[in-house]
């Protein structure tokens, strides 16, 4: 018989590897990384890399509006008929 406590360890590593096979499926290239401290790693330096991406395109964002501001006609185009 299995003792309460070994059970809800179990259930417990159950849904830790469930959790992590989401993870893995979800950042490109981790199913091939063996070892969870690596898999880890992986997934941190992905979610890393789109803040990254995320800041980056924020401030081309915020140049290209700050542009069409300045200069609301743009080759002809008011910056109202190309909303953002």
């Amino acid at each position: 018989m299995v003792s309460t406590s070994s059970a809800n360890d179990l259930a417990r590593r159950e849904k830790i590897n469930e959790r992590m096979k989401i993870l893995q499926d979800l950042v490109p290239g981790c199913n091939k990384v063996i070892g969870k401290a690596l898999v880890l790693d992986k997934i941190i330096n992905y979610i890393q890399s789109l803040q990254r991406q995320v800041e980056f395109l924020s401030m081309k964002l915020e140049a290209v509006n700050s542009r069409l501001s300045m200069n609301p006609t743009i080759d002809g185009f008011s910056s109202k008929d190309h909303p953002l």
